[in-house]
C-alpha cells in the first residue's frame, strides 16, 4: 500500500508587544525514493593493471570467470575541488550459472570475506550500502550511503560480459501543502535539500536556514526522516525612505502615491540580470504614468564602476540603490529580503500591499499581465 506523508500542523500562540501572533510548525515525513532526475550513475572499469591485481585475495571456481573492476566515486565540493573514492569489486559470470559480484568493502583487497550479489534474472537488483565518501564538504561526516546495484550492458572500452552499474539511494522525499502551496522536497545529500513548487525548483538549501515559499518565510530543521518548517511570518519589504545612487536625491513612499512600484532586484554581475533590462525599460513606457521602477543591485564589491558601467550603457533613467553583499548588516547587504536568484521581481499595488513575487526574466511576464488587467 502506498504510504502518504503525514502532515502535523501544531498551533502555539504568544503575545509580545500588545500583538497577537500565531506560529505553525509543519511536519512532513520523507520517504527513500529517488526520482529520475537525481539517479546519478557510477559505471565499473576493468582493472588491468597486473600489480594490482596481483595484490587481490579471491576465490578460484572453475565454473566461473573472473574479472576485477573499479567503480569510482566522484564529486566536486563547495570550493570546486574535486574528489573521488574508490571500490574494487570481483564479477564472476557463467553461461550456465548466471552473474554474481562481491564488493570489497571493507576496502582489504580479499574477496573471500565480502557479501555475493546472484544476478540470476534480467530484472535482479540489489541494494547495499557502501562505504564511500562522496559529501566531505556537508554537515555530518556520513561515509555509508546506500547504493542499487543494477546490471548493465557493456559499452565500448569496457567488458562484453554484463557489467553492473551503481545508482545513488539516498533521496529521501515528502510532499507537502503550505497555505495554498503544494509542492514536494527531496533531501538528496545529508541535511541539503531541493525543494520544488509551482513549476519551479530551488536547490540545495540547509537545515536551519530560513526559505521563503509563497510569499511567506519558514524556518527549517529536521533529520533523514522529517523536515519541519516553521511559519515565521513574511518579508519585510521597508525599503524607503532612501536616497537615489544616481541622482543624490532622496525619496520615498510618498512620492508614489497612487502608483505601482515594480522593485527589481539585480546585480551588475549578473548577464540574466542585463539581459532583461530592455524588458524593464518597455514596461517604463507602457506603464510610466501609473508605475515606478526600482532597481536594487546586490554588488560584490565597494568599488562601484561596474555598477556606474551598466546604469550608464543601458539608460536605467528610474530610482537606482544598492547593497553590498560583504556587509552584515542586513539592512546594508540585502539579506532580510530573502533574494536568492536574480533578477527577482516584487510588485507592489497603489497602497503598498505587495501582489505578486517572481523570479528570473522570463516571468517578468506575469506581472505585465497583472499591470494590463489592473491599469
Amino acid at each position: 500500500m502506498k504510504q502518504f506523508p503525514i502532515l502535523l500542523i501544531i498551533f502555539s500562540l504568544f503575545f509580545g508587544e500588545g500583538a497577537y501572533s500565531q506560529i505553525s510548525l509543519v511536519e512532513i515525513k520523507l520517504k527513500n525514493e529517488v526520482p529520475k532526475q537525481y539517479q546519478r550513475e557510477y559505471p565499473p572499469y576493468i582493472i588491468d593493471d597486473t600489480e594490482t591485481l596481483k595484490k587481490f585475495d579471491y576465490k578460484k571456481d572453475p565454473l566461473y570467470d573472473v574479472e576485477f573492476v573499479q567503480y569510482g566515486f566522484w564529486y566536486t565540493d563547495m570550493k570546486g575541488d574535486y574528489h573521488i573514492d574508490t571500490l574494487n569489486a570481483a564479477i564472476y559470470s557463467s553461461p550456465t550459472m548466471g552473474t554474481k559480484v562481491i564488493i570489497d568493502v571493507n576496502k582489504d583487497n580479499d574477496f573471500r570475506n565480502d557479501p555475493e550479489y546472484v544476478f540470476d534474472e534480467p530484472t535482479s537488483c540489489f541494494e547495499v550500502d557502501l562505504p564511500v565518501q562522496i559529501d566531505k564538504y556537508l554537515e555530518g561526516d556520513i561515509k555509508n550511503k546506500s547504493f542499487l546495484l543494477s546490471p548493465v550492458k557493456g559499452e565500448e572500452g569496457m567488458a562484453k560480459i554484463e557489467k553492473f552499474k551503481f545508482i545513488q539511494n539516498w533521496i529521501y522525499k515528502g510532499d507537502f501543502k503550505l497555505n495554498k502551496t503544494e509542492g514536494e522536497i527531496f533531501l538528496r545529500l545529508p541535511f541539503s535539500f531541493d525543494i520544488k513548487a509551482g513549476g519551479y525548483t530551488k536547490h540545495l538549501y540547509k537545515y536551519g536556514e530560513t526559505i521563503l515559499i509563497d510569499g511567506r518565510l519558514y524556518k527549517t530543521k529536521g533529520d533523514l526522516k522529517k523536515v519541519y518548517f516553521e511559519d515565521i511570518g513574511t518579508v519585510d519589504y521597508t525599503l524607503l525612505p532612501a536616497t537615489d545612487y544616481v541622482t543624490k536625491e532622496p525619496f520615498s513612499r510618498e512620492d508614489f502615491k497612487g502608483k505601482y512600484v515594480l522593485y527589481d532586484f539585480w546585480g551588475s554581475w549578473c548577464q540574466p540580470c542585463i539581459k532583461g533590462i530592455p524588458d524593464l525599460k518597455n514596461l517604463k513606457e507602457k506603464y510610466g504614468g501609473n508605475l515606478e521602477i526600482i532597481s536594487i543591485a546586490y554588488e560584490n564589491s565597494s568599488d562601484l564602476s561596474a555598477l556606474d558601467k551598466v546604469l550608464k550603457e543601458n539608460q536605467m533613467n528610474w530610482y537606482q540603490l544598492y547593497f553590498l553583499k560583504k556587509e552584515k548588516d542586513p539592512e546594508k547587504n540585502g539579506s532580510k529580503y530573502f533574494v536568492k536568484i536574480f533578477p527577482t521581481f516584487v510588485l507592489f499595488d497603489p497602497d503598498g500591499e505587495m501582489m505578486i513575487r517572481v523570479e528570473g526574466n522570463s516571468r517578468l511576464k506575469e506581472i505585465e499581465d497583472i499591470l494590463k488587467e489592473e491599469i
